[in-house]
Parts: structure tokens; sequence; C-alpha cells
């Protein structure tokens, strides 16, 4: 498996946009209202915008990154391997 993208749920994401960038060098690659993506594949998205896609979810996060079922492995469990 390869990582290929991070997002970080930000509550000011022009603070965040400039906290990677003064840290790692980031800059901006697309700014669309409230999900900032910066180069590395580093998300940015508005907390607004997170617990919207919640609500509309019935508060479950069953997207990519988010186990839909029990069974499934959690990303931040330790490997067996």
């Amino acid at each position: 498996m390869k990582l290929k993208n991070i997002l970080i749920v930000v509550k000011d994401i022009e603070k965040a946009r400039q906290f990677y960038h003064d840290l790692f060098g980031l800059e901006t690659v697309l700014d669309n209202n409230g999900n900032m993506i910066l180069t590395e594949g580093l998300v940015l998205q508005d907390e607004k915008i997170w617990k919207g896609f919640l609500e509309r979810n019935g508060g479950r996060g069953r997207g990519r990154g988010f186990p839909a079922k029990k069974s499934q492995k959690c990303l931040f469990q330790k490997s067996s391997r």
C-alpha cells in the first residue's frame, strides 16, 4: 500500500497554509473554497466543510480511509507485520 495524500481538518485554513509553507516549504497547488491541496500531497480542509460532510452522512465518515465496518482495520492501528 502506498500513501498518496493526507487530509488535515483545520479551523483556519490560511494559518495552516502559512504554517506548512514556513515549516516545510509547501506551496499551494489548488485553493478551492475551503479545500486546499499543497505540494507533496498534503490536503487541508476547513472544519466547517468537514462537519457538513459528517452531518450529511449521519456522523459516519464512510469515505476513503475510514473503516466502514468493525471488521475493517483502522489506518492508525499498528500493523501485525
